[in-house]
């Protein structure tokens, strides 16, 4: 008898060896396109969350540069994909954080509270750019995030377009009034890796001073050039600040922008700057001083005097030397404090004559190591002075030879804003007064803030007296406060403007100012509308 075969194990065997190879395709399958998704996703979350670090540090960089305090950030550089047992991942993403090292200059600025330092005479100042780039395996076109001057923007490569993640802070205009903000970085980074990247940040010299600056005497418009890795961007935020402030932009070989300031209108130009350390450093060196108050002083009085480095910020720890050391009291040495400021008292036995206070200047400025005070001896006849009621708060009489106090107002917005003070003027209308008043001198002894704000006080002010009917202009400088400056101003027209430009939000503070005529001196009270 003939046997039969039995084939039924067969099938089994096929169908093991089908489901084995669609379980490999679908790993394959998988591997090759499911996890290199997964991925990119986890990539392009790490590039935002890399952009949100940049962001930090401009923030950090910036509250340095204000506050004068040291801080501290990371920037995450790279980033791990997660855990996958049955698949292959690549090796974790990396990413690079550097430093370009470049020069910003300014020319032709020109301000008279600097004590001949900001003269016109081209100023040179070193800093860095910072560029953040990942190197990713799936995710093709991220940007690179780069920090310039206060700025922040991402470049795309495969693009060839860029897109600003921050305002430009470099030049801001608001109403009639433009601020220079400019921050300095000094120090380098390379690093390059997965991990968190810590930086510390030092304030090499805290912006806690802003000075008014105008074009050159020579009538050339203020210019600055700043070093940049991308010019079209620059290019950009700089037109959308409008002709008004810039009427020039110019590319400077491959890796500079050049602007012109406007120097024809009504605007005014404020500077404002800071140096941030990537590592800790010595102090800046002195640059120059200035008088804190009145230069006309008498026996008796005390004197002050500030020391500011080369971004006009005050430095502690300089010597300043008194070169009439008959003239004062006590030593003829003396340290700037915590303030930069440094104090001497006139002696009271002091003859009429001249004292200067000099510090060792680091900056080729002539003149700028140097601050004269006149001692004049005190006398009781000058009834301008004393305390005999011949000085009137907020005069209000229109009749007497004097200005009149109508009103205040406010205008601008944020630290731009500007306090004018309106103050009528009896000799143009009252048939009893006929004679041009003459302002020979102003003060501006006192101002307190807080009430509204709660901002720091005004340390400097621009003042600027605009006859209405004449359209006659008189600007006048006062760096810190209190100050005083002597002058000739002919109010002719029935009523005299007086705007004053602080720096900072004055709304809700309080200050006082005096103007004084040959025979009155009237001493005006103003509570700032908040």
């Amino acid at each position: 008898m003939r046997s039969i075969g039995d084939d039924r194990g067969q099938s089994i065997q096929v169908g093991a060896v089908l489901i084995f190879g669609i379980i490999i395709v679908f790993l394959a399958i998988w591997q090759a396109q499911v996890i290199p998704a997964e991925n990119a996703e986890v990539e392009f979350q790490h590039s935002l969350d890399a952009q949100e670090d940049m962001q930090q540090l401009r923030s950090e960089l910036r509250s340095v540069a204000g506050n004068g305090a040291s801080r501290s950030t990371t920037i995450e550089l790279g980033t791990r994909y997660p855990t996958r047992v049955a698949f292959v991942n690549p090796p974790p993403a990396t990413g690079s954080l550097s430093t370009t090292e470049g020069t910003v200059s300014i020319e032709n600025a020109s301000s008279g509270v600097t004590n001949g330092f900001w003269n016109g005479t081209t100023r040179n100042y070193t800093t860095n750019t910072i560029a953040y780039e990942p190197s990713y395996s799936e995710y093709n076109t991220p940007p690179r995030t780069v920090y310039e001057h206060g700025f922040l923007y991402n470049e795309f490569d495969r693009e060839g377009t860029q897109l600003a993640e921050s305002a430009q802070p470099l030049v801001r205009t608001s109403g009639n009034t433009t601020t220079i903000d400019l921050f300095a970085l000094r120090g380098s980074i390379d690093a390059d890796g997965v991990e968190r990247e810590s930086i510390d940040l030092y304030p090499n010299s805290a912006g806690t001073r802003t000075v008014p600056v105008t074009a050159s005497s020579d009538g050339e418009p203020i210019t600055i050039t700043i070093p940049t890795r991308n010019q079209a961007m620059w290019n950009e935020v700089f037109e959308e600040v409008g002709e008004e402030t810039i009427t020039e932009i110019t590319n400077v070989s491959d890796s500079q922008v050049r602007i012109e300031l406007n120097s024809t209108n009504d605007m005014s130009y404020r500077l404002r700057m800071a140096e941030v350390g990537l590592a800790e450093e010595d102090s800046q060196e002195p640059a120059y001083i200035v008088p804190v108050g009145s230069e006309n002083v008498s026996q008796g009085e005390e004197i002050t005097a500030e020391v500011r480095d080369r971004y006009n910020n005050p430095i502690e720890d300089v010597r300043v030397s008194v070169n009439s050391s008959a003239r004062i009291e006590g030593d003829e040495n003396e340290t700037t404090d915590s303030s930069g400021q440094v104090r001497f008292t006139v002696a009271d036995d002091a003859e009429e004559g001249a004292i200067e206070l000099s510090i060792d200047s680091a900056i080729d400025c002539d003149g700028c190591g140097t601050v004269r005070y006149d001692v004049e001896e005190r006398t009781s006849g000058d009834s301008r002075d004393d305390n005999d009621g011949s000085s009137d708060i907020n005069p209000e009489d229109p009749g007497r030879y004097q200005l009149v106090y109508n009103r205040t107002e406010v205008t601008g917005n944020g630290n731009n804003r500007n306090v004018s003070v309106y103050l009528d003027n009896p000799a143009a209308v009252d048939p009893n007064v006929s004679t041009t008043i003459t302002i020979d001198s102003v003060r501006l002894p006192f101002y307190y803030s807080g009430q509204g704000t709660g901002n720091d006080p005004a340390r400097d002010a621009t003042l600027t007296f605009r006859d209405v009917n004449t359209s006659n202009t008189t600007t006048i400088s006062l760096n810190s406060i209190p100050n005083s400056k002597s002058t000739e101003i002919d109010v002719t027209g029935n009523y005299l403007r007086v705007e004053f430009d602080f720096d900072n939000d004055p709304r809700g503070d309080f200050f006082i100012f005096s103007l004084r005529s040959e025979t009155e001196v009237s001493t005006f009270y103003i509570a700032v509308p908040s």
